[in-house]
């Protein structure tokens, strides 16, 4: 994530403003948030920068609601049940609580674009990939597509 150009951050605000557009935002808001959070904890540490974009994230997709120290906070409890709940029953917690489908697909857009953000994916990244599409209940052909698609809308070709 250390490559994270401001450009690529505006990109992918644009793009989860079309993926959310008409869903509601309160609709698995937190599960979303933690999709997220598990893209960017997927090598095990969570850096400054990914921190920061998942702050930034984490704004947009509560509109700012939520004030700066309490997303932080949100970010720590995230890192504790982590810790004390491992990966799988984190990624189950956020499958079941999102049960619409648009919610899990969009989701999964976002931990794309989160994973998408530095221009590269990590191996252990491409692995969580697989188990969110297989909680999501997201075929494997569908979820690739998923993936094609944000990358190819964060990194338009020219």
């Amino acid at each position: 994530m250390e490559n994270v150009s401001q450009e690529n951050l505006d990109r992918l605000k644009a793009s989860a403003s079309a993926w959310f557009g008409d869903v509601d935002p309160s609709l698995g808001t937190g599960a979303m948030i933690e999709t997220a959070f598990l893209m960017a904890a997927a090598d095990g540490t969570l850096s400054d920068i990914e921190r920061e974009q998942l702050v930034a994230t984490m704004e947009y997709i509560t509109d700012k609601k939520i004030a700066r120290d309490k997303l932080d906070e949100t970010i720590d409890q995230l890192l504790e049940a982590l810790s004390a709940d491992g990966w799988e029953a984190r990624i189950n917690a956020v499958a079941s609580s999102l049960s619409d489908s648009i919610a899990r697909r969009n989701a999964y857009r976002l931990a794309a674009g989160v994973s998408f953000i530095d221009g590269e994916v990590q191996a252990e990244e491409a692995q969580l990939f697989t188990l969110l599409a297989r909680a999501f209940e997201i075929p494997e052909t569908e979820a690739e597509a998923i993936l094609v698609e944000v990358r190819d809308e964060l990194f338009p070709k020219s």
